[in-house]
């Protein structure tokens, strides 16, 4: 009958509507990744812990369900395929730091990984290999927009990027594919904002060619701590 075609049909939600859905792109170094990897895992936690319903809410008025939070992180294949190995060889520890270190890297219900490639094999040396290391990074927007797109695809739309700052194309990248981005700085602030003036910074004198400091101290910046 027509009413229960018409109630049927006004009942039905659109999953993709219903569902925040968050990317990370961390950069693939140790010191980069913890923190973007943390932070996801913190906002997972957080938004379980929200009541469904405004307390506040009209008592007459139809409560709406909460979108679900599904935190998308997109690491290198090297990247994890060590994760991975660092879980399984966890997962056959009884040590409780083993598990805790794994579960922060870990797939969950709401946090899952996945990975693009960094152009480089990965028995490739890139703790010795710096220069030819950051050349490939700079070419992995090709293969994140196909993954983003991959992503897309599959779960029907992406809420926003927030992605590491040391990737000089990904605000163009985002821009390209229609897709808000938050940078997430990993750096301390006054890394932050040396990065940010490094031309002056060379232009005055402070830093030399080949990138060398020459001033220990740097004006309106407190020391650098090791």
């Amino acid at each position: 009958p027509p009413s229960s075609s018409s109630s049927s049909s006004s009942s039905e939600v659109d999953p993709t509507a219903a569902c925040i859905h968050m990317v990370l792109f961390p950069f693939p170094l140790t010191g980069h990744i913890r923190p973007l990897v943390s932070f996801g895992h913190a906002l997972a936690a957080s938004y379980s812990s929200i009541p469904p319903n405004n307390p506040h809410i009209n008592q007459h008025q139809q409560p709406q369900p909460q979108p679900q939070l599904r935190i998308t992180i997109i690491h290198t294949e090297a990247n994890l395929h060590n994760i991975r190995k660092q879980d399984s060889s966890s997962s056959s520890s009884s040590s409780s730091s083993s598990s805790s270190s794994s579960s922060m890297e870990a797939d969950t219900d709401q946090v899952h990984l996945v990975s693009i490639s960094d152009g480089l094999p990965l028995d490739f040396n890139r703790a010795v290999n710096y220069p030819a290391f950051f050349t490939s990074i700079q070419r992995m927007g090709p293969a994140l927009a196909a993954r983003l797109s991959e992503i897309r695809s599959r779960h029907g739309h992406i809420s926003c990027l927030v992605s590491d700052p040391n990737y000089p194309w990904i605000l163009d990248l985002a821009r390209t594919i229609d897709l808000p981005c938050l940078l997430f700085v990993t750096d301390s602030a006054s890394a932050f904002a040396a990065s940010l003036y490094a031309r002056r910074l060379h232009k005055e004198g402070f830093i030399g060619n080949k990138g060398r400091v020459i001033s220990k101290y740097i004006l309106l910046l407190p020391p650098k701590r090791k």
